[in-house]
C-alpha cells in the first residue's frame, strides 16, 4: 500500500470532478466539499441539516443515481459492511472511502478513545473489507499528515 503525505480531505477532493454528481454519506457537518455545488448530503442526525435523513446502511436512493459516493470517516462507526455495499449500489462511477488508522496515531491524538468507533482498521482488515465488495478496480492508500493517519480508497463501479 502506497503512503501519501497529505490530508485525507485533500486526497478525497482530488478524486472528484467538479461536474460529478456527488453523494456524501455521513459527513454533513464536515466541510469536505465546500467548493462543490453538485452535492447531496445524507446523515442520520437531523441536527447537522443533511439533504436526506437516513441510515447509511439502508439508503432511500435508487441504483446508480450519483456519479460518486463518499463514505468519509463513517465505516469505523458501523458494525457491518452494509453501508459500503449501499454506496456501491448507488454509485455510477466510484465510491470514495476514508477510515482512521489509529494504530499509527501518537498518544497525544488519543487513539482508540472515540466512543463511537466500533471497528478499528489495520492495513490487512481494510484491504480485506474493500475487496469483499467486488469493485471493478480498487485503489488503496495510506494518508499520513502531521501525526494523523488514515486509510483511503477509491473503488470503481464501472470499467474506466
Amino acid at each position: 500500500m502506497e503512503i501519501i503525505i497529505e490530508h485525507r480531505v485533500t486526497w478525497l477532493c482530488s478524486q472528484v470532478n467538479k461536474n460529478d454528481r456527488l453523494l456524501d454519506v455521513g459527513t454533513a457537518e464536515n466541510p469536505v466539499w465546500y467548493e462543490y455545488t453538485n452535492i447531496v448530503t445524507v446523515d442520520i442526525d437531523p441536527k447537522v441539516q443533511p439533504d436526506i435523513i437516513a441510515d447509511a446502511e439502508q439508503l432511500p436512493i435508487g441504483d446508480k443515481r450519483f456519479d460518486v459516493v463518499c463514505l468519509g470517516e463513517i465505516l469505523e462507526h458501523l458494525q457491518t459492511q452494509k453501508a459500503l455495499q449501499e454506496a456501491k449500489r448507488i454509485a455510477k462511477k466510484s465510491v470514495l472511502m476514508s477510515v482512521p488508522n489509529e494504530y499509527l496515531w501518537p498518544i497525544t491524538l488519543k487513539p482508540f478513545q472515540n466512543p463511537g468507533h466500533v471497528r478499528f482498521y489495520m492495513v490487512e482488515t481494510f484491504e480485506e473489507e474493500m475487496k469483499k465488495v467486488g469493485f471493478k478496480n480498487l485503489y488503496m492508500y495510506q494518508c499520513d499528515y502531521h501525526g494523523w493517519s488514515w486509510f483511503v480508497a477509491k473503488g470503481e463501479t464501472k470499467e474506466m
